[in-house]
Formats: C-alpha cells, structure tokens, sequence
C-alpha cells in the first residue's frame, strides 16, 4: 500500500509540474551543433601513478557524421606537448587509438600544462595542478537500520565511520569511495590433548566471535583460501555531505547517482573542521568469510570537481531528459576544446574488520 501511495503521490506532483511549466517557453539555437570538430582532450595527474594518461579524440559537429578521421581510427597530424613544472616531458603513443602517455612521478604542488594540435582543429590547451592528499582514519563499523528509498522499507547497513580534517585556508573539493575486501575460507580452534582433540570449523567471522566468546579455552587459526575487493553502492541518506534526496527531489524524479562510482562533495559548511563522515553499506554486501572495509578519500581540483559534478547533474535530471528543464552543459577547462584536465591525490584508512 506505501508504495502505491508513492507512486500515486510522484503521478500528481508530475501532472502539477507540467501544469505549472505549460506556460513557460526556451529558445534554443541550434548553430552551435553545426561547429567544426575540436579536439577532445582528457588527462588526470595524480602521485598515485607514475604513468600519466592523456586522451584524445575529436568531437563530429551534426553536419559531420562521417569525421575526417584516417582509416586506423587515429586525428592526423597530432602533436603533444606535456610540461611539468615547466619542464618538456617525453610523451609516447600508446598502443590503443588516441591515447598517448608520459612516464613521470608527479608530486603535490606540481604544475601540468598540455598543448594539444591536430591537422584542421583548434589548438587546444590547459593546466592544472596536482593537489596535497588529506589524510583519513577509519574508527569503525557499526549496524544501523534506515530507510531504502528504491525498496520503500527498512533496510540493515553497515555504518562506515571515518574522519578527516578539512584544512582552512582553502576551498577544498573531493571524493571518496569505500572499498570491500572478501577473504573466502574458515576457522578452525581447538583444544588440543593429543588424544582427546576438540576442533570447531566456522565458516563466518559473525560465527567465529561468537564462538570464541562462549569458549575462551579454544586457540583459534584462520585458514584463507582466496580474497577479493569491490567497490559497494553507499546509500547516501545519513551523510549530509553527499546530499541525500529529499522525499519531494524523489517525487519530481531527480536521482543521486554518482559518475564512475565516485562520491564527490565540497567542503562548503564545514571549512576547515574535523568531520566524520557516516557511509550506510548494504548488509547484502557480506560476503565469505570475513570483510575488511577501507575508506579512499580523493582531494580533487576545482576543475576535475566541476567537470565531475556537471556529469552528475545531467544523469540525476530527470525533468531534463524529457525536456521539461534545461540540459546545463559539461564543464570543461580545455581551452578551444572539450574535456578535463584535472589533478588528484589519494589518501586510505587502514583495513578495519566490522565487528
């Protein structure tokens, strides 16, 4: 019945908005489909890496479906330029078509600029520079019970508490993901007498403490046979940073997904204080014996953050899809072209069993 009222309450907010925008009217010029190609550049810096990719493509004006691309797929006459700190970087043509790489360690603190032409396009250019990490600490775990907004209903979670210090002097922008470790295998404990062994095989880390709580006697191993790690969905609704929906934003049909499976926010409202971040993760991600969790928060440039953002406004606008609100346009700062050229750095909590 809840989610039928639901579903009759997003019908009637729909029908009022139509009503409400019958009398609103946009004008759109369609000469800027009809420009000629430009380059597309993308390329993200980062000291995690000391292989630094950039990407390029052109982008096919409507009156040019066909492009002026040669046949092995590659823009003619491209020329790379990749300065670090000022300084000419070797750059090398990868094997897949229009990617291109130069082999450097970058550090916080260093400036990129890339100077990008090709044959019968705008030369294009940008910089950025590569960002200080922010450190973060992960002090734990905990069940919690909240709301599902796709299922309607309650829904179990573990809470992942993490914190960080935002510094002070600066407009900081970034992203973050949580990170699943499974370890498949059991537990074994005993007492071992020789004669008169006792052994307990648990196949749950959950099993396994509750175990080991009744009987303290035992001396336990774990035997891990294999591991693996991914990335879960984090419902958003107890961390404010990550602006959770509201019940009239799910009405009117926006959604909260983020590109690439990166959570990003800013630091507005909480410049420069410690904060601890609250992330719900299904309980329906326990998986093998045990789970470590890790938090990976990412310190974005303005630039990479915008870009970023841009992407998630477009994919969570609904109303913008079927042409009841206006499409904003992809941030870029590749100057006479299209794409990003944005730096990051990376920090990560320790791996902490849930318990």
């Amino acid at each position: 019945m809840k989610m039928k009222n639901n579903m009759m309450n997003k019908i009637i907010k729909a029908i009022l908005l139509v009503i409400l925008m019958s009398a609103c009217r946009d004008d759109y010029s369609l000469d800027n489909l009809n420009d000629s190609p430009k380059l597309v550049v993308y390329c993200l810096p980062s000291p995690q890496q000391d292989t630094t990719f950039i990407d390029i493509a052109r982008s096919i004006p409507v009156q040019d479906r066909k492009g002026r691309e040669t046949e092995d797929g590659q823009i003619k006459g491209v020329k790379v330029t990749y300065l670090l700190n000022n300084e000419k970087c070797p750059v090398e043509y990868a094997a897949d078509a229009g990617q291109y790489f130069v082999v450097s360690r970058h550090q916080p603190g260093d400036r990129v600029d890339i100077d990008v032409s090709a044959e019968g396009m705008p030369r294009t250019t940008a910089s950025t520079v590569v960002p200080e990490a922010v450190s973060i600490a992960l002090h734990r775990i905990v069940e919690i019970r909240d709301y599902d907004a796709y299922t309607y209903a309650i829904s179990d979670y573990d809470q992942v508490q993490a914190s960080f210090a935002d510094p002070a002097a600066t407009a900081d922008y970034y992203g973050l993901r949580v990170r699943i470790k499974y370890y498949d295998g059991f537990a074994e404990g005993g007492i071992y007498t020789g004669d008169t062994d006792e052994k307990w095989f648990v196949d749950s880390y959950d099993e396994y403490c509750e175990v080991k709580l009744r009987h303290p006697e035992l001396k336990w191993k774990w035997i891990i046979t294999d591991s693996t790690y991914v990335y879960p969905e984090i419902n958003t609704r107890s961390e404010p940073l990550l602006h959770p929906l509201t019940d009239l934003d799910e009405d009117f049909g926006y959604e909260a997904d983020f590109y690439g499976g990166l959570y990003i926010f800013s630091d507005e409202g909480i410049n420069g204080q410690e904060y601890t971040l609250r992330l719900n993760i299904s309980t329906s991600e326990r998986k093998g014996f045990m789970q470590k969790y890790q938090v990976m928060l990412y310190r974005l440039t303005p630039e990479y953050y915008r870009y970023l953002k841009s992407i998630n406004d477009l994919g969570n606008n609904e109303l913008a899809k079927i042409g009841f609100s206006q499409i904003t346009p992809t941030y870029t700062n590749v100057r006479g072209g299209i794409g990003i050229v944005g730096g990051y750095n990376r920090s990560e909590t320790q791996w902490k069993v849930r318990q």
